[in-house]
């Protein structure tokens, strides 16, 4: 009756674990080197002709390293996606953190343009902006 019990346990972890560790990894995207990357929660940001501005929530370890910035589309129809490729497990309380992002615009489309893809966190009214390049 051992035995059983045995062989019911081991075909049990069998049919199981495979199932949880391919399913997280499913769902993920990754960037160029192998790393997890997720499309970033913006509070903010300011595009420049060569950076961005951009505002993030932090629990203390995020830095400008940590994201990459990607451009699609052509003309008139230019998209901006911010990605997180390293996540802030840092256990501080969460705030506002504002870096600078060097980019290429790799679509031809004014930077003033183009559609920001990222979803951007509301708190109130005056507290999210999304500013654009003046055209001088």
């Amino acid at each position: 009756m051992n035995r059983v019990y045995r062989y019911l346990g081991i075909l049990t972890a069998l049919v199981f674990t495979p199932g949880c560790q391919t399913a997280p990894a499913a769902a993920a995207a990754h960037g160029e080197n192998g790393n997890m990357k997720k499309l970033e929660k913006l509070q903010s940001i300011e595009i420049g002709r060569d950076s961005l501005s951009i505002t993030v929530i932090s629990t203390g370890c995020t830095s400008a390293e940590d994201f990459t910035v990607e451009s699609s589309g052509r003309g008139d129809h230019g998209e901006l996606a911010i990605y997180r490729i390293k996540p802030d497990y840092c256990r501080r309380a969460p705030m506002p953190v504002t870096l600078t992002l060097q980019w290429e615009n790799t679509t031809g489309t004014d930077p003033g343009s183009l559609q920001v893809v990222n979803p951007v966190l509301r708190h109130s009214p005056s507290s999210t902006t999304i500013l654009r390049p003046s055209t001088r």
